[in-house]
């Protein structure tokens, strides 16, 4: 029955999406009794639903031994089932990247893969991006007031020791290494986008834009020619006249 007690402890929205595949709290109990069920449902979707609730567990940051306890399977499952769907949604990110009628998945996309992964609050993703910070360390430095890597990269060693309960002189300083390694890769490819962007066009860019500049004054000339003539015309019949 833990499909059922699982089932039943979703919101009446979170319930309705359960019903639009045709998994209602009916046909659990009748299929959990091994009772004859009206409805058809494919086992595949059953088992997806099941599954889709061990995650969704985890996006609202509950942990990994309360979910696993819950629905009586192990830690190693859930963090390869979590690491899985991650993987899955950055292809689907990746993908979406790469064709510009998707432009509007990207940004909604970006964010919910950055949770997916750490299923963690969102402010707590910046500081997550430091190598060897974690959801507990991260929420202690959150505590602490810094906010960002940014902060952290600032900060000197000696104060993360006094404002973070129990941390260690030496990882105060590996951390604050860490986050100032980060800050100058993101700088590096900030700069490097700069540049591409300002960078002087190739020789097959700039013919390309020499022809066009040549194309258009050869159209501005042909267009006025007929008004030329017109006026000539006009100027000639009037003299004759």
């Amino acid at each position: 029955m833990t499909y059922y007690n699982q089932l039943s402890c979703l919101s009446a929205e979170e319930l309705q999406a359960a019903e639009l595949i045709g998994v209602t709290e009916s046909y659990v109990i009748r299929k959990a009794s091994v009772a004859s069920t009206a409805a058809a449902v494919d086992d595949l979707t059953v088992k997806r639903l099941y599954v889709t609730l061990m995650l969704y567990g985890l996006w609202k940051q509950q942990t990994v031994w309360d979910v696993a306890a819950r629905f009586k399977t192990s830690r190693g499952f859930l963090q390869n089932l979590l690491t899985s769907a991650a993987s899955f949604a950055s292809s689907i990110l990746f993908f979406c990247q790469e064709l510009d009628e998707f432009w509007a998945y990207q940004d909604l996309l970006g964010n919910f893969v950055k949770k997916l992964s750490y299923c963690v609050n969102m402010d707590l993703i910046a500081l997550m991006e430091i190598p060897g910070v974690k959801q507990g360390r991260a929420r202690q430095l959150f505590t602490a007031g810094y906010k960002s890597f940014q902060q952290i990269a600032h900060a000197a060693p000696d104060d993360l020791v006094k404002k973070v309960k129990f941390m260690p002189y030496k990882v105060a300083r590996y951390i604050v290494a860490s986050a100032k390694l980060l800050v100058t890769e993101k700088a590096d490819a900030l700069r490097e986008e700069a540049d591409n962007l300002v960078a002087m066009p190739t020789a097959s860019a700039s013919t390309g834009v020499e022809d066009t500049a040549l194309e258009l004054s050869d159209w501005s000339q042909n267009s006025k020619a007929p008004s030329l003539t017109a006026d000539s015309q006009s100027q000639g019949s009037a003299v004759t006249s």
